[in-house]
């Protein structure tokens, strides 16, 4: 399945969304957009390929869902967006060449990343900002232009167990 852009929104649950792909060219904005969804039951992204967009994978005001094994190369903001989503599992995935590789943002509490990569992300590899009680363990980052990792704005609870740092431009 090839398109330029997937929209999950309210009312949806218990999707699987496996082997597609979006490759969206200069306008589009979202490889993947979920959200609001209250309760997703269980959104699944598995295997999916997403290039060439403002955001690869972007997840709002969604709880309970799992991206895995999925693939974001060559977007102009984030790989991966975590915007007010909770209790999400993300593992497997790979991230390489966009702004920020994976963003919790705004109260993005309670995700579990686990054994997830980003390579060479503009800024940062993991941008974590006013988002608490998140665990990230066994993720590499390397080859960002300033972090590979940051947490800022106030956050609490964060976990970070076994996760692999280097060779960023700044910390890490």
């Amino acid at each position: 399945n090839q398109s330029g852009y997937y929209n999950v929104s309210s009312q949806s649950r218990g999707n699987l969304f496996q082997d597609n792909v979006s490759d969206g060219g200069l306008f589009q904005i979202y490889g993947f957009r979920i959200g609001p969804v209250v309760n997703s039951g269980d959104v699944w992204l598995r295997n999916v390929s997403v290039s060439n967009m403002a955001d690869g994978f972007y997840i709002e005001a969604t709880t309970n869902g799992s991206l895995l094994s999925n693939t974001c190369v060559d977007n102009r903001r984030s790989g991966f967006y975590l915007d007010s989503s909770s209790n999400l599992f993300l593992q497997g995935n790979y991230m390489s060449r966009s702004t920020n590789g994976y963003r919790l943002f705004d109260q993005a509490n309670g995700n579990l990343l686990l054994d997830n990569v980003t390579e060479g992300a503009v800024t940062h590899g993991v941008h974590l900002t006013n988002s608490s009680s998140n665990r990230l363990i066994g993720n590499r980052a390397w080859g960002s232009g300033s972090n590979g990792i940051l947490v800022e704005t106030s956050p609490w609870g964060n976990e970070f167990l076994s996760n692999q740092v280097h060779s960023n431009a700044y910390m890490g």
